[in-house]
């Protein structure tokens, strides 16, 4: 069976990632032998210089260069790496194994990034997404992706309605609400509340999946106090703030902050589904 191995800087500690990253772990393995590797960021002063960054990133490198495997294909997430769509993720993990591959490695690296000679050595430097996530999000994130990359090369239809497992049931009068906003389809779009504010430690106001079918939007709406942050996981839709539009395909995040009136719709004539994350001003 193939192996994938997912190396991370630093562990994470909020309940909701371990929970959300577990459980895409446990469908990642339905597919191959999958490990996760957590590995200790090097501590540098509140403050480090160039230099004290270099030899940080210099420190963590020996500990990954000694837990990679062996002819992997070796992948490592960075801000200015390729963005791929899931399909063409499946199709790189594909080619990776047609050409005698055993085994995939993908690298998270700490808060100050990788060491340059590990980009060197990668096949490929991948971004998920222009815009900037904390560490422990982008695992949870590039978690789900592997999944379905491995769910497109297994030829199964990767689930579109429901598959974002339900953490904290949401609250009758928000369902309703959200669902009155969507114009177009029939008013019942795929809708799966991930975490409260409570549980995200009032970080942010709510995270949810939201699955929109051709021609269906989340109508105009001001967060007065809160902004909205969206993140494509499948297909391609237009947001729309303050009457200013712009496209988002599969790996675009777009930011609308409180106070202006947004918009979000699937104007493709195939699904669509984001990552939907409401978080308080600053």
């Amino acid at each position: 069976m193939f192996s994938i191995t997912l190396i991370c800087m630093g562990k994470l500690k909020e309940r909701f990632y371990t929970e959300a990253a577990a459980e895409y772990a446990k469908r990642l393995r339905a597919y191959c032998d999958f490990q996760l590797i957590e590995l200790p960021e090097c501590r540098l002063p509140e403050d480090p210089n160039d230099t004290q960054i270099a030899q940080g990133l210099q420190k963590e490198a020996e500990l990954i260069r000694a837990k990679l495997p062996k002819g992997c294909f070796f992948c490592v997430l960075t801000p200015e790496g390729k963005l791929l769509s899931s399909e063409q993720l499946a199709d790189t993990l594909r080619q990776a194994k047609s050409s005698g591959r055993s085994s995939a490695c993908f690298l998270i690296g700490s808060s100050f990034g990788i060491a340059p000679e590990l980009k060197k050595l990668a096949d490929l430097q991948l971004s998920m997404s222009k815009m900037t996530f904390p560490h422990h999000l982008a695992r949870v994130m590039a978690l789900e992706q592997l999944y379905r990359a491995e769910a497109i090369q297994a030829g199964g239809k990767y689930r579109q309605q429901g598959e974002a497992f339900v953490m904290f049931q949401m609250k009758d009068e928000m369902q309703t609400a959200v669902k009155h906003n969507i114009r177009g389809g029939d008013g019942s779009p795929s809708f799966r509340y991930l975490f409260s504010a409570e549980q995200l430690g009032n970080r942010a106001e709510m995270m949810a999946v939201i699955t929109l079918r051709p021609g269906e939007s989340v109508g105009v709406h001001p967060h007065e106090t809160n902004g909205e942050a969206y993140y494509i996981l499948e297909g391609a839709a237009t947001v729309t703030e303050d009457g200013e539009s712009r496209e988002l395909h599969v790996g675009d995040a777009a930011f609308c902050a409180g106070g202006h009136t947004h918009s979000i719709r699937n104007h493709t004539g195939s699904v669509t589904r984001f990552l939907a994350v409401i978080v308080p001003n600053r």
